[in-house]
């Protein structure tokens, strides 16, 4: 039975208050920080480096897709990672893990934010969670469109289309929780459940990257922002082995 609220809550707050660095060691909450990118520590106006997991920032970044370092209009002590594209085709920013690693047992916990803006200025943002060095397995896949509609699919196919599912000329926050034994997710969008249990029919891998960007587009355009990408598990050994590929 899931908690109303998700774990990563309590490990976002421990992490804020003694200053922990991102670290296969763990957290004081008893999760393991496999990817922690809020980009506060990078020059604003310049683009992303593709250094991966260790200094929270992407591993591959789409030809197509430019990937700037903005300041936060609100809190200018914030900084967030916007995404434009410069060509039609799907284009996205690629998180892997730490240690290039693969979690195909326990949990996983994947949290973000996505800033949207108006109608005029972006046609869709999507999020992918895939497996490490590919994207063949479709664990979920979310599309938020201009027309505030939320579109979720897995390997299953489609899991949800829910108009009004996200706002627009605003910061939407996501929280996926991955039961990786029973092989199912649920997700809050701005803390709303939006899906419980869900099976999403990927066996014989595990969750190893997170995927932002866009799939095709009929211009080039700005896609959004994203900020506070936080993903964790609470083991990283599955029957005595290690889960890394």
């Amino acid at each position: 039975m899931l908690q109303q609220t998700p774990r990563i809550l309590l490990c976002a707050a421990l992490l804020a208050l003694t200053g922990l660095q991102p670290a296969i060691a763990g957290s004081l909450s008893g999760e393991l920080i496999l990817l922690d990118a809020n980009f506060d520590d990078k020059p604003l106006d310049e683009p992303i480096e593709t250094g991966g997991a260790a200094l929270g920032e992407p591993s591959a970044i789409g030809f197509a897709l430019s990937a700037i370092v903005r300041q936060d209009p609100v809190l200018e002590e914030n900084n967030q990672l916007e995404l434009e594209s410069v060509g039609s085709s799907a284009q996205y920013a690629r998180f892997e893990f730490l240690d290039d690693r693969e979690v195909i047992c326990g949990s996983v916990v994947i949290s973000l934010e996505l800033v949207l803006g108006s109608s005029s200025e972006f046609s869709q943002m999507v999020v992918a969670i895939r497996e490490q060095g590919s994207s063949t397995e479709s664990f979920a896949s979310v599309t938020v469109t201009n027309d505030e509609v939320l579109f979720i699919t897995d390997k299953n196919g489609e899991a949800l289309n829910a108009p009004e599912g996200v706002r627009l000329n605003a910061t939407n926050s996501m929280i996926f929780e991955f039961d990786m034994n029973a092989g199912t997710y649920s997700l809050w969008v701005n803390e709303v459940l939006q899906l419980e249990d869900r099976q999403h029919g990927v066996t014989g891998r595990g969750i190893g990257s997170v995927s932002v960007g866009h799939s095709s587009l009929q211009s080039p355009q700005k896609v959004g922002r994203m900020d506070e990408l936080l993903v964790t598990t609470d083991t990283i050994y599955c029957n005595g082995f290690e889960t890394a590929m």
